[in-house]
């Protein structure tokens, strides 16, 4: 037989020769092996071969892709074409008709696809658009021992007799077509209470395959915590104001759970996420937190499920964060003198905390850190009147900011002003000297004056002492070794013997 069809070809191409002419001889032409709808937008195509094709070789479509536009074709040079179209979606079970071209060629030998009309069957999936399970239990929602589970559901399109486990039994379905379909079993003593699970397998009349599941649970099983993380796994500071969030995943999915846990000694709030797969809290730093030097991690965490079962206390692992929740306390030690004599005044508060100065208003400062305790810093050059918005503030290392300390407000003087204040204190100084200038000498000492003595007299000698120059000491009334050695020196400046006493040669002198 193979020897025969070569001596076909070979006399073809013989008798072309002879004519003078060319002739073109094709390997089968691709063929469709099968079209399908298998999405909501979506048509494949299978050829029997490597095809080169585009969006114009399919035409006159008809049934579900009446009236619609190809937006998207994908998969030229290989065997499955992917058609997108236009348009709402296609129903469950759509089919419907297309023409392909001849101008769909193998990539092979360029042979030409035989055109044609083709059907474009239902590749989906089939699908439930319903599903309710119950049980007769006092609550429905559960399901335990001795209860007996009820389940209906709807498909989208009509499908075969589907296949139910409730709890791992095959259980036979009532229904027909897309439903309702109805079943039901009784919970007996070796089944699992905490979750019955009911799985649903099913065809479509075209013989796609379809899956779904459901649970209803028994509400008496303990529920577990899964892990417990946070957000803080990298190093650092937590000041006042930033914040941790805690994710709790339970074992199984809890819907209605409510969580209790604390952190740092600060009660949480848990939300529940993605319908009670996750829960979620978030703690802040405030002031007056504990501060942590060393990361603490959360811990004494339950879950309490909605039929009141709570699970066993839990722990994170994960929180590389410590916690600085005390920012500096700062205060005005001592006022700046008003009217400040100089335009660089000097200004004393406390600090209880090392840490950053932040200045606002007119004063400014080259000094830009505080040390725990009494701290004196130099303003810089500030303008002749009156500042009354000087403050200042300090942050500290982990960016813990304090109160906020205002300067008392003061004055500062022009130089005129300032010289003019000078001279009048220099003139109150002088007409001071001057008033005890006047009262030296006039005073007459009777008595005799010596070591221990006390009273006026004293006093008055001490005023006379000073005013001649030889007593620097403190005015005090009483007669001690400092004004026993300045007599011997205003005795020595005089003449008379240094005696150290205030005898009736030395009173003579002083009463001239």
């Amino acid at each position: 037989m193979n020897k025969l069809i070569t001596i076909v070809i070979a006399a073809v191409f013989l008798f072309a020769s002879f004519l003078g002419g060319s002739f073109t001889v094709y390997a089968a032409t691709p063929t469709i092996t099968g079209a399908k709808i298998i999405d909501p937008h979506t048509v494949t195509i299978v050829y029997s071969e490597s095809v080169s094709t585009s969006i114009g070789d399919y035409t006159n479509f008809s049934g579900a892709l009446s009236g619609r536009n190809i937006t998207n074709l994908s998969g030229g040079g290989g065997n499955t074409i992917t058609l997108t179209f236009d348009g709402g979606t296609f129903a469950p079970d759509a089919s419907g008709y297309l023409s392909v071209a001849s101008t769909t060629i193998s990539t092979s030998d360029s042979s030409p696809f035989a055109s044609g009309s083709f059907n474009v069957t239902d590749g989906q999936s089939p699908a439930l658009s319903s599903v309710t399970v119950s049980s007769n239990n006092v609550n429905n929602s559960l399901a335990k021992i001795g209860a007996t589970v009820n389940l209906s559901f709807n498909a989208a399109e009509s499908i075969n007799t589907p296949s139910v486990t409730i709890t791992g039994h095959s259980v036979s379905m009532g229904g027909s077509g897309s439903g309702p379909y109805t079943a039901s079993y009784t919970i007996s003593s070796g089944d699992t209470e905490e979750m019955v699970p009911i799985f649903i397998t099913f065809t479509d009349i075209a013989g796609n395959n379809g899956r779904a599941s459901v649970n209803i649970s028994s509400g008496s099983a303990r529920p577990t915590i899964a892990s417990i993380t946070s957000n803080a796994t990298s190093p650092g500071v937590l000041k006042v104001g930033d914040s941790i969030a805690f994710t709790l995943t339970p074992n199984i999915v809890e819907p209605l759970a409510s969580v209790s846990g604390y952190y740092n000694g600060v009660s949480l709030t848990w939300s529940t996420y993605n319908g009670g797969a996750t829960y979620v809290a978030t703690y802040t730093a405030a002031n007056g937190n504990a501060d942590q030097t060393y990361p603490l991690q959360i811990n004494n965490v339950t879950l309490t499920n909605q039929f009141g079962s709570a699970s066993l206390p839990a722990s994170g692992y994960d929180v590389q964060k410590t916690i600085d929740a005390h920012p500096p306390i700062v205060g005005e030690v001592t006022l700046i003198a008003s009217p400040a004599t100089t335009p660089t005044p000097s200004y004393i508060f406390s600090s209880s905390d090392n840490g950053t100065i932040r200045y606002s208003g007119d004063c400014l400062s080259q000094t830009t850190y505080a040390s725990a305790g009494i701290n004196t810093i130099i303003f810089n050059a500030l303008s002749t009147g009156l500042h009354n918005n000087c403050a200042i503030s300090v942050a500290d290392n982990a960016g813990n900011v304090s109160n906020q300390l205002n300067v008392s407000p003061f004055t500062v003087q022009g130089a005129t002003e300032a010289l003019t204040a000078q001279i009048q204190a220099l003139q109150n100084q002088l007409t001071q000297l001057q008033s005890q200038q006047s009262t030296v000498g006039s005073y007459k000492f009777l008595n005799p004056l010596k070591f221990g003595s006390t009273g006026t007299d004293v006093t008055e000698l001490q005023k006379r002492l000073i005013a001649e120059g030889v007593y620097s000491g403190p005015v005090t009334g009483y007669y001690g070794a400092l004004t026993q050695a300045a007599v011997k020196r205003y005795q020595a400046k005089h003449g008379l013997p240094q005696l150290g006493i205030v005898g009736p040669a030395t009173r003579t002198l002083l009463n001239k």
